[in-house]
């Protein structure tokens, strides 16, 4: 994972809110999209890389055997993974194909400008960049199984065949790494860095959420960032962080206390911040503007990926692109 050293990198942003403000039903788990609604699902993905996300991920958080069966789910978990890489996948391929041709237009345009108006500044960051045809990597989403470590809920076997099935299937489809993402247990993502290295050598990445506590260093089940990220080195994850949480700001003790726990790569993916209830259904009011105001400070603090969670929009993840300069990493 040296490219995510050399510069601060931007990911893509929430799938599950932003499938559901788009009209897939509120109470079906958004994974399913990827076989009822896969044109929506490739829609967003296509919008989040024109907006300069250099890290897409697959729709396929919650497509795990226990977790669905937790949810009273009939679909096949491992069919799940194959269409959401799929989508990705392809997703990326159109837009390599999109780029160029949009480049070469934008390119006319700015001569014939040039001829009837004085020159002009064109520079632009090196995110912005990646809207523009560089390789976006595909990055195959794992969740949590929704079980309980603590009280013995689950054997740890079946908890690895879990695990182990999805990131098997993710990795055959062709993604470029794997993302373990919202554990509240780090005993849990251990087991699941476990079992995808028995069945794949892609670079895995390892993320927690970290939403109570005084300083929001905590996860729901007591657990300190900077414990998690030690026992998140010593299992040998290539990139640590973490992600949902309360939103942006709220992030900074929680990435300090992993930055000062580990030199591997730092992964930040926010919330844009608390939902307001309207019949139900989430609503996410912070602006793109508000929502990128805080992220010069997680940088400088250690993020080398940065992106948004719940409530992260193409047009929050434009603004943050936009927002950087290149950076060197740590």
């Amino acid at each position: 994972m040296d490219w995510v050293r050399s510069a601060v990198r931007v990911a893509d942003g929430a799938w599950s809110t932003e499938l559901h403000a788009r009209g897939f039903a509120s109470r079906t788990p958004a994974e399913l999209a990827c076989v009822e609604a896969p044109g929506l699902v490739a829609q967003l993905a296509q919008e989040y890389l024109a907006a300069g996300a250099q890290f897409l991920s697959t729709n396929s958080f919650a497509a795990n055997r226990l977790m669905l069966a937790r949810r009273r789910i009939e679909a096949d978990p491992l069919e799940l993974c194959r269409r959401a890489a799929e989508i990705a996948l392809a997703a990326r391929e159109a837009h390599r194909t999109a780029a160029p041709a949009a480049a070469a237009a934008r390119s006319g345009a700015a001569r014939g400008a040039r001829a009837d108006s004085a020159p002009r500044s064109t520079a632009r960051g090196s995110a912005a960049t990646a809207a523009d045809g560089a390789p976006a990597f595909i990055i195959g989403v794992i969740g949590p199984s929704g079980t309980i470590m603590a009280v013995g809920e689950t054997p740890v076997a079946e908890l690895e065949s879990c695990f182990a099935d999805a990131a098997g299937t993710l990795a055959e489809a062709g993604v470029d790494a794997l993302l373990f993402e919202t554990f509240s247990e780090v005993e849990e993502l251990v087991v699941a860095l476990r079992a995808a290295r028995g069945v794949t050598r892609l670079p895995l990445i390892a993320c927690m959420s970290f939403d109570s506590g005084p300083q929001r260093t905590r996860t729901m089940t007591g657990q300190e960032a900077g414990d998690c990220a030690r026992a998140l080195d010593e299992a040998e994850a290539d990139v640590i962080g973490c992600n949902c949480g309360a939103g942006a700001a709220e992030a900074l003790p929680a990435l300090f206390a992993v930055r000062s726990a580990t030199r591997r790569p730092v992964w930040v993916k926010p919330n844009v911040g608390p939902p307001e209830l309207e019949g139900g259904v989430p609503v996410y009011r912070v602006s793109p503007e508000e929502f990128v105001e805080p992220f010069a400070t997680l940088i400088e603090a250690g993020a080398n990926v940065v992106g948004g969670c719940c409530g992260a929009s193409p047009e929050h993840i434009r603004r943050l692109a936009g927002s950087l300069r290149p950076k060197r990493g740590r």
